[in-house]
């Protein structure tokens, strides 16, 4: 019988699955390069990042059922990835306050041969943030390991 293999690290994705009674046979993260191309549109960014991961770990588990899924905001074509530190999470936050933004999730599923990538977009109006109300969230430590 084929196992599921979830190709990430995310605690909210594993949280997301358990809460649907999906539970992972297996959780391996991807290890690929995410270096966005050069005019790479975010969706594509996305599905090529997503399938990526997916064939990575499928090398592994030839057999099992690979679930992959990674997230971004974006602004008229800007990717934001998961901020390195306080002061890219600060800058992030400071260009997205009183901005509307996309928050874009891919899923890709692959087993053996066949293959399903899914992407969903929401638009997100955010509202204007004060430099205090910034500082106070940088401080939470929330905003790690989290996309925009």
């Amino acid at each position: 019988m084929s196992k599921l293999i979830l190709a990430s690290k995310s605690p909210r994705r594993l949280e997301l699955l358990k809460s649907t009674n999906i539970i992972p046979d297996i959780v391996d993260p991807a290890n690929i390069n995410e270096t966005m191309k050069q005019k790479e549109k975010p969706k594509i960014y996305l599905k090529r990042i997503c399938l990526e991961k997916a064939k990575n770990i499928q090398k592994k588990y030839e057999n099992d059922i690979i679930l992959a899924a990674d997230t971004i905001v974006s602004t008229k074509q800007k990717i934001f990835l998961k901020p390195k530190d306080e002061k890219d999470a600060k800058k992030t936050l400071k260009y997205l306050s009183g901005r509307n933004h996309s928050v874009i999730t891919g899923v890709c599923v692959l087993f053996k041969d066949w293959k399903k990538i899914k992407i969903i977009e929401t638009k997100i109006k955010f509202k204007k943030l004060h430099n205090n109300e910034i500082d106070q969230y940088i401080k939470t430590s929330q905003w790690v390991d989290k996309a925009g």
